[in-house]
């Protein structure tokens, strides 16, 4: 099995526990390509994302939360019109995507306790 394989797998694990609670959005997976799941991102409700992350980290599970803030907030580029069109969307998702551990050598055990944990906050915050 290759690295993208076994990431596909930790993956297809995380999907198959994590479509069970509605809040979660998993990563979208198009059928005509693949997926090397370089960072396994879910979206979650932005009231509850940051509460999430506390809550995991508390519990001794690393996240991340790589893009917080729109590139067209930066102040690099405020110099220039990225574009005059609605970006709801993607300040939406800046404040509602949180990324959970995903690598080639990730137990089945490992996975199970991020798993109980972000089902736990969801049941407590529902």
């Amino acid at each position: 099995m290759n690295t993208s394989q076994a990431r596909q797998g930790v993956a297809a694990y995380y999907d198959d526990d994590f479509r069970l609670i509605s809040a979660i959005q998993t990563p979208i997976c198009s059928p005509f390509s693949t997926n090397v799941f370089h960072q396994y991102t879910l979206v979650v409700p932005s009231e509850l994302r940051d509460g999430l992350k506390d809550y995991v980290q508390k519990k001794g599970i690393p996240s991340m939360i790589y893009y917080p803030i729109p590139l067209h907030h930066h102040e690099e580029f405020s110099s220039i019109s990225l574009c005059s069109d609605d970006l709801s969307v993607i300040e939406r998702l800046c404040a509602s995507v949180i990324s959970l551990p995903i690598h080639t050598e990730m137990t089945r055990e490992a996975q199970d306790e991020i798993i109980q944990r972000v089902t736990e906050f969801f049941k407590d915050n529902i």
